[in-house]
């Protein structure tokens, strides 16, 4: 690991030298702020310097983690999980090569087309912060069937069968290309055939444009699940690894109490056994105890209860050791010898160390016995044979005395618990049923029912029920539809709607080519690969590569444009109105179940698609940017999106309460252009003295202000003020908040609580805008006393000063800008300030 370590921190020293200045690249995000508050250059400059640090920034994290984790494998006295390093490595290369392919120029860091001499359409691997690798995800292996054997008469067959019943898998786009050009032939459309044809076949010996054979049809029902099939398999194969894991520290202290109880305890017994047949009079050594329970002692020496009347009473006290032996017993002890060393070669016996070590109960039994096997008894010293004799006491002190009742029960207990132990069941005697009950699903789906996978198992003669791991994984993969997995808890964000609605976004689209159920399978199967390509990093306002550049999908895509001077919501197709549907409901279900959060870019993407699909592709939907690569400049459909938002605000308290209404009058005016929008934003975030970090975020943040990220857009054009309540809306958010409130009065790293603010700004923000989408003024005076007297409950855990600071720094302000419609009293609570004091949490105390 030492070399790659090396060969990391000096492409990390790099440096980059602009204007006469040396600019070091940091490692880490404290590195960026230092980096860019020691330039002068142009933010667009900086931002190249800081792409070009990132990856050396990672292939040193990547190296850094390998190395610790084999020194700290190595301090435990263990081998090192070879898995982990092998990934660890593997992320270091890849790092490596990113960097090697940036300094030749061949990987543009930036771009929608990155590698040089690589259509956009084609599949790139994505690594952290959108980084491409240069690795086409559709590479054909050496081990595939070459792309021209299924233009031969005999693969187009075999491709013109999976096309009609279903049964094939499109992990990546690409894999789905040769089942659209058989499909456009089998339509007599063969001049698109052709062109499709002559698009691909430079690259047959580069991508794989064949899809992978499944037994299976292609699922295409609209039902969802948050896992699947195979995650229970990964789940039910991570447990079976998990209990072969010593390193866990649950499995160490298993496999510990089991070697004790089938092992340690019963040897330890055999021995004292087997030395309590010595004691000449029978009285098995024990000590005087005190008032207080606890042996008594003489200096350093134990005080041995003596039996007055015990014929064999010496002055010394009766229990001694090895006064006498039977015929067998020095045979019976080598056979316990042979038992000790045949439980030193049972699994993991060497973490036993406690039980093995120096002065214990046990080896100091064991000292004494081996050495009676091996050399006579009389050659143990005084000291050893009065350490026994401490021993035997301590033993029936603790366990009773042999042939007492207590002892009886204590071997009893000890042989019904290794007993136990011993019949515990593990996943792995789960695997071979659960295994056999998931063989009859679609690895890549859910399942409708899961209460067959759920059924106990019968392990060993018994009903068991199935391991919480994996009942929570078969849980997780129920189908159902969007609202069902809310309410069952399985959806827990709205980045997590996101990664669930994928099937339910795709179906949808291709609900168009309904008359031709092979066609529309395709375009879902596509759609569902396209839909887990991963984002590329763009600079310079691009836009990722759509599914429509595809040159394989263009064909089943079938658009229908609006007639002009319609309403977006009628004269729909039965394929427009299905998206629309789907649209409604991802909409109402993410602003109903999460309305503190701002709808994510991941879920806007998802939302484009279903627009796109319903005819409506000019709905402005705006992602959220990222403050450290923003070169100031917004796109045009920021300023449609805050037209959008002026018309719908313009006079109301979300106005007053941001003092918004000059911007709003601004923005009407239809001489207002995208310079003047980007201009108004500038100035409206430069206030005050910053980092630029802060002035950026606070430029993005007042877009935000204007645009109502996408709030206006949703409300004016998806047509869903009657299928939510926004009253209830505002309330829940509140109660979010003043829960975030709390929990960063108990945040103590400065990061976390300048990120927990920004949420709480933009839930705040929120929770205006629902608020002017109550009816009338009387709602709005119910709402407003719902969340007063919710400041106050005993169901909100807060403390006295942080319910004063809601009131004061939320409430109170919010209330007067209703009361009057202007707002005046202070400043409102923004995500991004410079100060903080001004932020939306409570100020530490010092």
């Amino acid at each position: 690991m030492e070399p790659l370590l090396e060969q990391s921190q000096r492409l990390v020293k790099m440096q980059h030298v602009k204007d006469g200045k040396e600019l070091l690249c940091d490692t880490d995000d404290s590195g960026k702020t230092a980096l860019m508050q020691a330039t002068d250059v142009g933010d667009l400059d900086v931002v190249k310097v800081l792409l070009a640090q990132f990856p050396q920034a990672q292939l040193a994290k990547s190296v850094q983690w390998a190395a610790t984790a084999a020194a700290a494998a190595a301090g435990a006295g263990r081998v090192p999980a070879s898995v982990e390093l092998d990934q660890a490595i593997m992320k270091a290369d890849k790092w490596r090569e990113v960097i090697e392919q940036m300094r030749s120029g061949q990987l543009q860091v930036g771009s929608r087309v990155p590698v040089t001499g690589t259509p956009a359409w084609a599949t790139l691997e994505v690594l952290h912060g959108g980084f491409a690798s240069g690795k086409l995800l559709a590479a054909l292996r050496p081990e595939d069937t070459p792309n021209a054997s299924y233009l031969t008469s005999e693969g187009a067959v075999r491709l013109a069968e999976q096309l009609i019943t279903g049964k094939y898998r499109i992990k990546v786009p690409e894999h789905g290309a040769l089942l659209v050009l058989v499909w456009l032939l089998q339509a007599g459309r063969l001049s698109e055939a052709q062109e499709l044809l002559q698009t691909i076949e430079p690259f047959f010996d580069r991508v794989r444009f064949y899809p992978d054979a499944s037994d299976a049809p292609l699922d295409t029902s609209p039902l969802i699940s948050v896992g699947t099939v195979q995650d229970v398999v990964t789940v039910l194969d991570k447990l079976v690894l998990g209990e072969s894991d010593i390193t866990n520290k649950r499995v160490k202290a298993s496999v510990l109490t089991a070697n004790a109880l089938q092992h340690w305890i019963p040897l330890k017994w055999r021995l004292a056994d087997l030395f309590l047949e010595t004691l000449e009079c029978k009285h098995t050594p024990a000590f005087q105890v005190g008032a207080d329970g606890k042996p008594l002692r003489d200096g350093r020496r134990h005080l041995f209860v003596h039996h007055a009347h015990c014929p064999k009473h010496t002055q010394h006290g009766c229990g001694w050791p090895l006064q006498r032996f039977s015929d067998d017993w020095h045979a019976r002890a080598a056979d316990v010898l042979a038992a000790y060393t045949e439980a030193l070669a049972t699994p993991h016996a060497d973490l036993s160390k406690g039980k093995l070590r120096p002065g214990s109960s046990l080896d100091v039994m064991l000292t004494c016995l081996r050495t009676c096997v091996e050399k006579g008894h009389e050659r143990l010293t005084g000291m050893q044979v009065g350490r026994l004799r401490a021993t035997l006491a301590g033993l029936a002190a603790r366990s009773g005395a042999p042939r007492s009742e207590q002892h009886a029960l204590f071997i009893s207990a000890v042989a019904t618990t290794a007993e136990r132990s011993r019949l515990m069941p593990r996943a792995a005697d789960f695997k071979a049923t659960l295994t056999e009950r998931l063989g009859g699903y679609d690895p890549e789906r859910g399942v409708a029912d899961v209460a067959p996978l759920l059924a106990p198992v019968r392990v060993r003669s018994i009903e068991r029920p199935v391991p919480n791991g994996v009942a929570r994984a078969i849980s997780r993969a129920q189908l159902g539809t969007l609202p069902q997995l809310v309410e069952r808890g399985h959806i827990t964000s709205a980045e997590s709607i996101a990664s669930v609605i994928k099937p339910l976004v795709a179906e949808a689209s291709s609900a168009a080519l309904g008359g031709d159920p092979a066609a529309r399978r395709l375009a879902y199967a596509l759609r569902r690969a396209f839909y887990d390509r991963r984002s590329l990093l763009l600079t310079d306002l691009q836009s990722q590569v759509r599914l429509a550049e595809l040159p394989w999908m263009a064909p089943l895509l079938q658009p229908q444009p609006q007639q002009p001077g319609r309403d977006n919501f009628k004269l729909k197709s039965p394929g427009q109105e299905a998206a629309l549907v789907t649209l409604r409901t991802v909409t109402c279900t993410a602003l109903s179940a999460f309305p503190h959060t701002i709808l994510p870019n991941k879920l806007l993407q998802s939302l484009r698609e279903l627009l796109q699909a319903a005819g409506m592709d000019d709905v402005p939907l705006t992602d959220e940017l990222a403050a450290d690569i923003f070169t100031g400049q917004f796109s045009r459909k920021f300023l449609v999106a805050a037209r959008t938002a002026a018309a719908l605000l313009h006079g109301t308290v979300y106005a007053a309460y941001y003092r918004l209404d000059d911007k709003f009058a601004a923005l009407l005016n239809p001489a207002f252009t995208l310079q003047d929008f980007n201009s108004m934003c500038t100035s409206m975030g430069e206030k005050g003295d910053c980092s630029w970090l802060v002035r950026h975020g606070r430029v993005i943040e007042r877009q935000q202000l204007l645009t109502t990220h996408n709030l206006a857009t949703v409300f004016s054009t998806f047509a869903i003020g009657d299928r939510v309540d926004c009253a209830t809306l505002a309330v829940k958010t509140w109660d979010w908040i003043l829960r975030a409130l709390e929990r960063g009065d108990h945040m103590s790293g400065w990061k976390p609580r300048l990120q927990l603010s920004k949420d709480i700004a933009y839930a705040w923000r929120q929770l205006i805008f629902f608020l002017t989408r109550v009816s009338t003024r009387a709602e709005v005076d119910a709402v407003l006393l719902a969340m007063e007297n919710l400041a106050l409950s005993d169901a909100i855990k807060a403390s006295k000063e942080t319910r004063a600071h809601a009131t004061t720094t939320f409430l109170e302000p919010l209330k007067h800008a209703v009361a009057s419609v202007r707002h005046r009293a202070c400043e409102p609570v923004l995500g991004w300030v410079a100060d903080a004091q001004r932020s939306a949490l409570r100020p530490r105390d010092p």
